[in-house]
């Protein structure tokens, strides 16, 4: 079963997004975080306001759900 993961908004930059388990304080690559209500499935999205995405967080989404 693969894990569910949450984007989470980082508490250091306006528009750059973690990944975390459920309702964890913490993003998978460890920075503190805080919610949003973007889905999953918008992950890695860059629209107009030039979004950015952990890419520790990516890898470690990667190494959870795809061993």
């Amino acid at each position: 079963m693969k894990t569910q993961f949450n984007v989470a908004e980082g508490i250091y930059g306006t528009f750059y997004y973690h990944l975390r388990v459920s309702d964890e304080p913490f993003a998978l690559c460890g920075d503190r975080i805080m919610h949003t209500s973007i889905p999953f499935s918008a992950w890695g999205t860059t629209t107009h306001v030039k979004e950015r995405w952990c890419s520790r967080c990516a890898n470690l989404e990667k190494e959870i759900n795809h061993e």
